[in-house]
């Protein structure tokens, strides 16, 4: 086959099952070893089944039955074992999660139904010991794919497990499996969303429908692993985007993929219009002019008339959850007036620990839904992992993009801009009118308006955060409003934090014609003409020095240019040196899977496609932990 041209051999794949593709490719059988609980000995049958014409499938067998190899502290003990009894094999599973989050009596370790008693291992623990196992399956040199752990229903399940926890322990877990070039198969959010049709009532385990579709998606990703010629292996630095993936994009359409066709470009300086002979005192004034700098060319800015606006909140109950009684959640409306009447008012959701405060709280601009408090508890997502923030001690202020202003381009009267046009005689005609963008941005400081007034929360350990065009409205809502101490933006791409210049994945040009809502209506003079713009995205960075910013990207998502954006914050450690603050000023990428922390920055590459991922979550709670002295 390695004659075949690419055609020939894209057709192949395509109409050939891929179990005749495996065994063309080997004359021996595929070997395969699934480690993993009870979850796993239920789906491993079909599992072996499916696979049944290429492979031969096995787990560890103890006394003549399959073996439970339950946590982590199991797998430590006996992974030589098992190996040992598997012989050399091609492929391994391996999942370990369930047992390690299961609730221990602690003097007996026997299992417990008291929430008040440890976990058979902590996140620490956890990490340590996975991270063992970790090591000792490189050395088999098979090629690996861990398995995330499955959720945990709502109800008595006993042993006593939280619903939050899997959630938590898979966030940990990709932190470890990331950066050694492991693949991960998620389990969990497919289960999640099917968990009425395949899992057994108030029970972690599954139906035999539920394991047979379980196993369907394992026995898919030994087909798609095995048919490549790659095997797992330390993720290479610096990154660079998958040669394929260019390859396939770049067939798609006029944007560029390829790093070798981005053309020569020269950035402005970060510090702006007087570039270095900016001094430290300068900095105040030419940040604010900046400021108005990106408004006036490319965000906009709101009405005057809306800086004397009034403010006042409608606090209702603070609710603790009878699913996990350590969190509490609390609904604030925000009332804008104008003189003696209401202009306009929008909902947010605290979810907070329930315990006695100040709690470092997190402003989430969310741009999918407005999370209804039980259910962003009881069915948690890796977008909202509201139990895995709630147990590291914060607290997360949620409020809903289309709440303050409609993500579309005909607002039909909605939102805070069309407020302000009936009331103030404001037009979207301006040139510098006020995009989604600023919209959602003024949201947040907002809600960081009652947050600062509530002695629940630190007022000086606020931070925003937002994916995609939440992330970009992220870090303009940080560099307008100094009250928030971090900015995190979660694969914002253009528009966000990737460098115009560099045109890679999409453009002004793409950005300014598919969502022209979102920015000032001179923004479009720019496009397919970025080397005109009197800014780059470095510089929107570089106004939030000298606090806090983290960035985060995925390797799959070419489209926010991860290179772009990671090039944008190692440029503004000029600023941040004159500051006095220390940087990430190295232009080499790190490799998927590592993140890279310096002072009051961090980034880090994610393995994976376009998504806020609970490995991203815990990231940025890793960096928000140090720079809040909270480690």
């Amino acid at each position: 086959m390695k004659s075949i041209s690419k055609l020939a051999l894209f057709l192949t794949l395509l109409f050939v099952p891929a179990s005749m593709l495996i065994s063309q490719e080997s004359e021996a059988r595929q070997k395969i070893l699934i480690l993993g609980d009870s979850i796993s000995m239920a789906y491993g049958p079909f599992v072996k089944q499916q696979l049944s014409e290429f492979a031969d499938v096995s787990r560890p067998v103890r006394n003549g039955k399959d073996e439970n190899c339950a946590g982590t502290i199991h797998g430590v003990a006996n992974l030589d074992r098992w190996l040992a009894a598997a012989g050399e094999v091609d492929l391994i599973f391996f999942n370990f999660g369930l047992h390690d989050l299961k609730r221990v009596d602690r003097d007996t370790k026997n299992y417990s139904n008291n929430p008040a008693d440890p976990r058979q291992a902590e996140p620490d623990e956890y990490r340590q010991q996975l991270s063992q196992i970790v090591a000792r399956l490189k050395q088999t040199e098979a090629r690996l794919v861990f398995v995330t752990t499955t959720p945990v229903p709502v109800g008595d399940v006993k042993p006593r497990r939280e619903v939050g926890d899997p959630l938590h322990y898979n966030a940990i877990a990709r932190t470890v499996v990331d950066h050694q070039g492991i693949e991960v198969l998620d389990l969990y959010a497919p289960a999640l969303k099917n968990l009425a049709e395949w899992q057994q009532p108030v029970n972690v385990h599954f139906n035999p429908k539920g394991s047979e579709e379980l196993a369907k998606l394992v026995s898919a990703r030994a087909r798609e692993v095995l048919a490549r010629k790659d095997a797992s292996a330390a993720n290479p630095a610096p990154w660079t985007a998958d040669n394929d993936q260019v390859e396939r994009l770049s067939q798609k359409g006029d944007f560029l993929y390829c790093e070798a066709n981005v053309p020569e470009f020269e950035l402005p300086d970060v510090f702006g219009a007087g570039g270095k002979a900016v001094g430290k005192d300068q900095w105040p004034a030419q940040r604010k002019a900046m400021i108005e700098l990106f408004e006036s060319e490319m965000y906009g800015r709101p009405p005057v008339q809306l800086e004397s606006a009034t403010i006042r909140f409608e606090t209702g109950p603070l609710i603790a959850s009878e699913v996990d009684p350590r969190i509490s959640t609390r609904t604030v409306t925000a009332i804008i007036g104008s003189g003696q009447k209401e202009l306009f008012r929008f909902p947010l959701r605290i979810f907070q620990p329930s315990a006695e405060g100040p709690f470092p709280a997190i402003v989430l601009i969310h741009n999918r839904e407005f999370p209804d408090a039980s259910a962003a508890i009881e069915i948690p997502t890796g977008f909202l992992p509201v139990s895995m923030l709630v147990e590291q001690g914060y607290a997360v202020a949620v409020f809903y993009t289309t709440g303050v202003e409609p993500d579309r381009a005909d607002a039909n009267g909605e939102g805070i801009r069309a407020a302000c046009d009936r009331e103030f005689g404001d037009s979207p005609a301006r040139p510098d009118y006020w995009g989604c963008l600023t919209a959602w941005a003024w949201g947040a400081s907002r809600v960081a308006d009652y947050l600062v007034t509530d002695r629940t929360f630190s007022a000086d350990q606020l931070t925003v955060i937002g994916h995609s065009r939440g992330g970009k409205t992220a870090l303009w809502a940080a560099a307008r409003d100094e009250r928030f101490a971090v900015a995190i933006s979660n694969e914002s791409g253009c528009g966000g934090a990737a460098l115009s210049r560099r045109k890679y994945g999409e453009t002004v040009a793409r950005i300014s014609t598919a969502f022209p809502y979102w920015f000032a209506p001179k923004f479009a003079d720019y496009a397919n003409r970025e080397q005109e713009l009197p800014f780059d995205q470095h510089q929107l960075i570089g106004l939030i020095a000298p606090r806090g910013v983290c960035i985060g990207s995925a390797s799959e998502d070419l489209w926010a240019d991860p290179r772009g954006e990671y090039l944008a914050l190692a440029h503004t450690a000029p600023v941040y040196k004159l500051l006095g603050a220390p940087s990430i000023s190295d232009l080499t990428m790190p490799a998927p899977g590592e993140q890279v922390t310096v002072g009051r920055t961090s980034y880090h590459l994610r393995p994976g496609a376009h998504d806020l991922t609970e490995g991203d979550w815990l990231r940025y709670l890793t960096f928000l932990n140090q720079q809040f002295k909270r480690e």
